[in-house]
C-alpha cells in the first residue's frame, strides 16, 4: 500500500499493483470504494459526498436519524431525475425553520420525499440506497466533516443480499412513516 497527499493535504491510500491485483480477484474489480473524512474538514468532506451523491441513479434511499437545513445541502447533490425518499427522527432546529426549507426543496424537486420514521428508535445507521449500490456514511449528511468518519460504497454484486433486505427494511419503515 502507498499513501500520498493531495492539495487539500488529505491523505490518500492506494494499493500497489500486486496487492490490488490480489484484492480485485477477491472483490470484483471496483465494487467497493472507501473514503475516510478527516475531522474538522467539512467543506471538502461536504465536497467529497457530494462527489459520490452526484453519480447516483434511480430511487435513491436515504436513512439518517438526525436531520437539518444543511442535510439539504448535501442532498442537493443528487442528480434530479432521481426518486429521493430520506426517511429520519430527530432534528434539533426549529420546526418553522425546516418546515419551510424542506417545502422550498420539494418545489425544486418534486420527486423527492420526507418522511418521520414511527419508532426513531429504529434508526440508527446512515446510509443512502440505491438499487445498484449502499453508500455507508459513519456520520450524518448535515454534520459530515465535524469528526473523523468513513463513507463506504459497497456495490450490488458485492453484497446483493445485502442490499435486497436492506431495501426491504427501509421500504417497510418508509410505508409506515408519516409525512414530513
Amino acid at each position: 500500500m502507498s499513501t500520498t497527499k493531495n492539495e487539500d493535504a488529505e491523505t490518500l491510500y492506494r494499493l500497489m499493483t500486486k496487492g490490488k491485483k490480489e484484492i480485485e480477484n477477491l472483490l470484483g474489480g471496483e465494487s467497493m470504494a472507501v473514503v475516510r473524512i478527516e475531522g474538522g474538514q467539512p467543506r471538502t468532506a461536504r465536497r467529497r459526498l457530494g462527489d459520490m451523491l452526484s453519480k447516483l441513479k434511480g430511487i435513491v434511499r436515504v436513512c439518517d436519524p438526525y436531520y437539518g437545513v444543511r442535510t439539504l445541502d448535501s442532498l442537493d447533490h443528487v442528480p434530479k431525475a432521481c426518486a429521493l425518499r430520506f426517511l429520519t427522527s430527530k432534528t434539533s432546529e426549529s420546526a418553522q425553520k425546516i418546515q419551510g426549507a424542506i417545502r422550498d426543496f420539494v418545489k425544486e424537486r418534486p420527486n423527492a420525499e420526507f418522511r418521520i420514521a414511527t419508532v426513531p428508535s429504529d434508526l440508527h445507521d446512515r446510509y443512502v440506497l440505491t438499487g445498484d449500490s449502499l453508500l455507508i456514511l459513519g456520520h450524518g449528511l448535515k454534520d459530515i466533516g465535524g469528526k473523523e468518519s468513513f463513507m463506504i460504497r459497497l456495490e450490488r454484486s458485492l453484497a446483493p443480499d445485502l442490499l435486497h433486505e436492506l431495501t426491504q427494511t427501509f421500504d417497510a419503515r418508509w410505508q409506515s412513516a408519516s409525512a414530513l
